[in-house]
């Protein structure tokens, strides 16, 4: 395939990533110093002709349905077009040049508490996807992104992925990998396992232990605190019953709302960052302001009931030795 280098009116850069059914490339928009990431959907030959107007369909119904979301949480296509060989794409804004970086293995100084809120966060975001009608099937690290404040990003790529779209083969759909409990499943529990699986790896301490060898072996994974002793009881439970071969927690809301909850009670209570009270400032003129003659008021009076007790003291002692008496 030859190299692309312009889609529209935008310059291609470098190539992201590939997907089943199409490519991401970073490119820019010259006329306005735009740096965005374009999504062309590119199926294999192999592809039947119906089949590639089902997708091309397809591909505009979810760039309609993606730009709906109201969920701040999920970066929405702001322009849609077809590249001069007639493939649609779709153009998203590049988040690494606004200070976001990917979640995907984060810094060691982030603490656990932290990566909970960001998974619960990203929980919500694919839930609202799939309220929308885009059936995101997988979590992929790599494409959700922290801001420099904090705030979560979910950049929902992936050519073709609509809940409705049941027409493809196979071997073309995003499926978890092979040996894993979610391989069987689809759709909403797929993308809570595959969420999962990256909030595990990232609460399992600085070695990022994946559960994913022993979930193949049809064993539970490890217990998070004996990978890292100093995580708090009870996120091992969320975890695990979202990683079960029957989850308890199947879909992105209800695992949001897990992590909710847990943080609920382990944090907010437990760990609520103290307050510090300032004291009150007083208003110049209202009679309490520990101003220079408040002070001198202060001390005289304790200076006149020392001299009282002094002289009353003397007059004690020198009725005392008073002889004759």
């Amino acid at each position: 395939m030859p190299p692309v280098t312009r889609v529209g009116r935008y310059l291609i850069e470098e190539e992201w990533r590939a997907e089943p059914l199409g490519r991401v490339f970073r490119a820019s928009l010259p006329q306005l110093d735009r740096r965005v990431l374009v999504e062309i959907l590119t199926p294999p030959p192999t592809v039947p002709k119906l089949d590639l107007e089902a997708l091309t369909e397809s591909f505009l119904v979810e760039c309609r349905r993606l730009s709906q979301i109201n969920d701040p949480a999920v970066l929405r296509p702001y322009d849609f077009g077809q590249a001069e060989n007639g493939a649609p794409f779709r153009v998203f804004d590049r988040l690494d040049c606004a200070g976001f970086r990917p979640v995907e293995n984060l810094p060691l100084t982030v603490p656990a508490v932290e990566r909970i809120r960001i998974a619960a966060r990203l929980a919500h975001a694919i839930a609202a996807t799939r309220a929308a009608g885009v059936g995101l099937d997988s979590f992929d690290a790599d494409a959700a992104f922290i801001g420099p404040g904090g705030e979560v990003q979910l950049v929902p790529i992936g050519v073709g992925r609509l809940a409705a779209d049941l027409t493809l083969p196979e071997a073309l759909r995003a499926t978890p990998p092979r040996g894993t409990p979610a391989h069987a499943q689809s759709g909403a529990g797929a993308a809570t396992f595959s969420l999962a699986v990256w909030l595990y790896r990232e609460l399992s301490g600085p070695g990022r232990h994946s559960p994913q060898e022993r979930l193949a072996a049809g064993k539970p994974p490890d217990p998070l605190w004996l990978l890292n002793p100093g995580l708090h009881g009870g996120i091992d439970e969320v975890l695990q019953a979202a990683l079960h071969p029957s989850p308890r927690i199947s879909t992105p809301t209800a695992l949001a709302e897990a992590l909710e909850a847990w943080l609920a009670r382990n944090f907010t209570q437990s760990q609520a960052p103290v307050k510090v009270v300032e004291p009150p400032v007083l208003d110049e003129d209202d009679g309490t302001k520990d101003s220079l003659s408040n002070r001198v008021l202060h001390y005289g009076a304790w200076g006149i009931m020392l001299a009282v007790a002094a002289i009353v003291a003397a007059w004690v002692v020198a009725g005392i030795m008073r002889p004759g008496d």
